[in-house]
């Protein structure tokens, strides 16, 4: 996503858009199914601007508990400092820079394509669930229990176990 500066006057503005998810590359962490949208208020003092919104788009993926696809909302909060490159000392611009902590512009646009695909991706669940109730499937005959218990006997654990099972009860 790319802000022309001359867009943006001086003091408060609201930025809305929708853009192509493609271009977020975010296919290692999940499908998107929709665009993302981007509602950003965007302060600017001189060439200096903070940027704070709201970031979301609709995706698909697989259930690590009962392996079906399903949908999903993802939003993710936006909170970007940036200034013109050039404004101060160069060795510190790129370490600030490199530790996210400023994002520099050319003084013609400001491009956030980095800062809301991280975004995103900090907000995508380690174990992304269908529901959080998942029963997931059944290790023995691989049944949906979701769907309703399955037919297989209640096993009582690995019988190599057993002779140590009854040296706990003594």
């Amino acid at each position: 996503m790319r802000i022309l500066l001359q867009d943006i006057p001086p003091g408060h503005s609201m930025v809305s858009r929708r853009e192509a998810a493609e271009g977020y590359d975010l296919e290692a962490w999940f499908h998107p199914t929709g665009q993302v949208e981007v509602a950003l208020d965007v302060e600017r003092r001189g060439m200096q601007l903070t940027i704070r919104g709201k970031v979301e788009v609709e995706g698909e993926q697989v259930c690590a508990r009962c392996a079906r696809p399903f949908r999903f909302r993802l939003e993710a909060d936006l909170l970007v400092v940036s200034e013109q490159r050039g404004s101060g000392d160069p060795r510190d611009e790129a370490v600030l820079e490199r530790d996210g902590e400023i994002l520099y512009h050319d003084g013609t646009e400001l491009v956030l394509d980095g800062p809301i695909r991280e975004a995103l991706i900090l907000e995508v669940p380690v174990v992304m669930l269908c529901r959080p109730d998942c029963k997931g499937l059944c290790p023995h005959c691989g049944k949906d229990l979701n769907e309703g218990p399955c037919s297989c006997s209640i096993s009582t654990g690995d019988p190599r176990w057993e002779a140590l099972r009854g040296s706990k009860e003594q």
